[in-house]
């Protein structure tokens, strides 16, 4: 952690950000083999009358993890909407950890019918796994869940859930396949 004093302004923290990926980046000389290193470099900016020590390293933090999500060897500066995407990242790894440890899933079970209303299938949504009144999953949930670890214990639940859920149906409906996706 790199904390300076009298930076002017946010365009300087990223000079100062570009500045030491660039030192970090040159390779160097070890026992006669040459080394190279990269990095993923965060930079936060703010006033001591309006930001803690503790906000800002959080913040540049934030902005590293980033960085190092966009594929490393980079460095990004702390904003809005990087705050934004913390905020709902932590906010669903919250959620999505109180919905593993529930006893059970609410599941939407959904009756798949053709032109004649008959039955073909039955689909599974699962709602409880959604954030803020989603019925599916979006691309940021599933970035999320899967930078966790959270993704595979969630569908093997899903799943199991499902299976459970569907039996009552399978049992009407002998020579329907399940098939889970």
């Amino acid at each position: 952690i790199l904390k300076l004093r009298g930076v002017p302004d946010l365009p300087t923290v990223g000079l100062v950000c570009k500045k030491i990926l660039t030192a970090i980046e040159e390779p160097f000389d070890v026992e006669g083999r040459i080394v190279t290193l990269s990095a993923s470099i965060g930079g936060a900016f703010g006033h001591r009358s309006s930001h803690s020590s503790e906000d800002l390293v959080r913040h540049a933090d934030v902005a590293a993890y980033a960085a190092k999500n966009s594929g490393g060897g980079t460095w990004r500066l702390f904003d809005t909407e990087l705050g934004a995407q913390a905020d709902f990242a932590k906010a669903l790894e919250e959620h999505l950890r109180r919905v593993l440890a529930a006893p059970e899933f609410e599941l939407d079970v959904i009756e798949m019918c053709d032109m004649v209303v008959s039955t073909r299938g039955v689909g599974v949504i699962a709602p409880a796994i959604a954030i803020s009144g989603q019925r599916r999953w979006n691309p940021a949930s599933l970035d999320v869940a899967r930078r966790l670890g959270l993704l595979v214990p969630l569908s093997a639940r899903l799943v199991e859930e499902s299976v459970r859920s569907l039996a009552p149906w399978l049992a009407d409906h002998p020579d329907t396949n399940l098939e889970v996706v």
